[in-house]
């Protein structure tokens, strides 16, 4: 079965997101930043997102005031 976590990063997301994967499900993430411990303990599962919240290589994703926008980096 193929799960997918919105904001894998979280401290309850990637535990669940670990658990999953080691009972065979095939997991996959984003999330618009990833802090430590959850960065790298998804790192040696192989689950840590290739690209932050579904954005392209050379855009980042900042926050001004309340609205979230990409820029160009």
């Amino acid at each position: 079965m193929k799960v997918h976590f919105i904001a894998i990063g979280g401290s309850a997301m990637h535990n669940l997101a670990i658990a999953l994967h080691n009972k065979g499900y095939q997991v996959s993430g984003s999330d618009d930043e990833i802090f430590e411990p959850s960065k790298s303990r998804l790192q040696k599962q192989g689950l840590l997102p290739q690209t932050v919240a579904g954005m392209f290589r050379g855009q980042y994703r900042t926050r001004c005031s309340h609205t979230w926008h990409a820029c160009e980096g």
